[in-house]
């Protein structure tokens, strides 16, 4: 696993195989919000955070996933949230990413 792209999003549910289908993206998690856990944080029912573990550059699969969800967006009903890309942290690789 090279990253993962969190989607956190409320109001209709929307399918994830379209999401799916877009290449890099290797498999998908949804959880959903059900109960106030607690008085002094916020209420997460309601909400829901997608998970998409990505094979690919997370930077490239998230322009890849931009129109995608854009769609999403726009005809289900889906409130967006946070749509962000994180690269897998590498133990001991930390010049990785550094000029």
């Amino acid at each position: 696993m090279r990253g993962a792209y969190l989607l956190l999003e409320e109001g209709a549910r929307a399918p994830v195989e379209a999401l799916l289908a877009v290449p890099g993206v290797a498999g998908a998690w949804t959880y959903d919000g059900s109960a106030r856990l607690h008085d002094r944080l916020a209420p997460v029912e309601g909400r829901r955070l997608t998970t998409l573990f990505l094979d690919g550059d997370p930077a490239e699969v998230g322009a890849a996933l931009a129109p995608v969800l854009a769609e999403r967006w726009a005809s289900a009903g889906v409130i967006p949230l946070l749509a962000a890309p994180f690269v897998t942290v590498v133990p001991f690789a930390w010049d990785r990413h550094l000029p």
